[in-house]
């Protein structure tokens, strides 16, 4: 860990400087119009009194009676690509739905008698996080059965500064999957529920759709520095690997452990085949003026390599201000090609909804045979935010910094 982040570890912010979207929709009382309502949430779903949201809404007197969970499950502690079935909630009791199985839309038994669908998971900010597409397929699902649905909106913890949003867009015939349905930047700079607008405009028109806003909010906060960070999922636990997942996630689809069965995951990466000395000295550390590189060796205890010595590469941070995560990502593939182009080729990553683990680079990426690109020394664009910008501008509930 850098002396930056031992130092933020220690002085890290107690207490959210807003009101979530569950607190906002608990003070308005509405909740309590609703008698059978079901809530799409897990353990990362907490209050600025680190209260488990789900729980706090029972206290209130609000009439849940079914709870539904995204990947991981409702204790977000679920392998990683691994379906989830269904459980009784330890701390509820109630019965919960997964929605990380065969198929990842809710099912219409499990919701034909309800008259409210409450949606409070929080998000990280990269169009491959599942989140986000277990919202699209509960929102579908509440058009179709005119169902009304609830967002409670929380921040994107890696900022919702739209100026800083990467690519590329998806292409959505050749690379949609559940890592990416629609067409949306890889880094996308929205919250869940800025998100859902638009989603709601592009292909559901009908849907009776409420978002209960966050007050106070501002689009510059990030996880670790202004608010508390709340791990989202086994592999991300530390602000620093959020910070740098949406670019070093895309080495998912290369032989590289990408740090999983670390302590540091997504903020490392190696192989037994890799020569450290010869990527550092190659990589244009200046344009990362935020990192620095050192050459490590581990033994992942799990994932790919799993029990192998690696070779790798530990990425330091002096800020949790990383703005250019994907770019990062994407000069690290094309510094691998470079130096390492005999050794290193894509892999198969299997999970529960690519069982072959197939075309895993391209999904993740958005962009088709984007391998051949990186080997032809070329690289995705990236710089999309202006034409981002035009497209969600309409849809933003948080004002949108104009210099920022």
């Amino acid at each position: 860990m850098s002396a930056f982040g031992a130092l933020t570890q220690k002085q890290l912010p107690s207490a959210y400087p807003f009101l979530l979207g569950v607190e906002a929709a608990i003070a308005s009382g509405t909740l309590l119009d609703y008698y059978r309502i079901g809530m799409v949430t897990n353990d990362a779903a907490t209050t600025n009194t680190e209260v488990l949201s789900r729980k706090l809404l029972l206290e209130q007197r609000v009439s849940i009676i079914r709870l539904f969970a995204p990947e991981h499950g409702i204790a977000i502690s679920g392998a990683d690509g691994v379906a989830q079935a269904d459980t009784t909630d330890p701390v509820t009791g109630l019965p919960v739905i997964s929605l990380y199985r065969d198929d990842p839309a809710p099912q219409d038994q499990h919701l034909l008698d309800l008259d409210l669908v409450i949606f409070d998971v929080p998000d990280v900010g990269a169009r491959f996080y599942t989140y986000l597409w277990t919202l699209s397929y509960v929102m579908q699902a509440c058009e179709r059965l005119s169902i009304p649905i609830m967002i409670m909106d929380r921040p994107n913890p890696i900022s919702a500064l739209i100026a800083d949003c990467e690519g590329p867009f998806l292409d959505e015939i050749n690379c949609g999957s559940f890592l990416g349905r629609w067409n949306i930047p890889l880094k996308h700079s929205c919250t869940l529920g800025e998100m859902a607008s638009y989603f709601k405009y592009l292909k559901m028109p009908d849907l009776n759709l409420t978002i209960f806003t966050m007050e106070g909010y501002s689009r510059h906060l990030r996880a670790g520095m202004h608010y508390p960070f709340q791990p989202t999922s086994p592999a991300l636990f530390r602000w620093q690997g959020l910070v740098l997942y949406p670019g070093t996630c895309l080495l998912e689809g290369l032989n590289l452990n990408e740090g999983r069965g670390t302590s540091t995951p997504f903020e490392c990466f190696g192989a037994p085949w890799l020569d450290s000395t010869l990527f550092i000295q190659s990589f244009p550390i200046d344009a990362f003026p935020y990192l620095s590189l050192k050459a490590i060796t581990y033994v992942p205890d799990n994932s790919f390599y799993k029990n192998e010595l690696c070779q790798g590469i530990e990425l330091q941070l002096h800020t949790p201000e990383v703005r250019d995560a994907v770019s990062l990502g994407m000069t690290i593939i094309s510094t691998l090609c470079k130096t390492q182009g005999k050794m290193l080729h894509q892999r198969a990553y299997k999970t529960m909804v690519n069982p072959e683990g197939g075309q895993h680079l391209d999904r993740l990426t958005g962009i088709f045979h984007v391998y051949e690109l990186f080997q032809r020394g070329l690289t995705p664009t990236i710089d999309i935010a202006a034409e981002w910008r035009d497209i969600i501008q309409p849809f933003l509930l948080y004002p949108n910094p104009t210099t920022a």
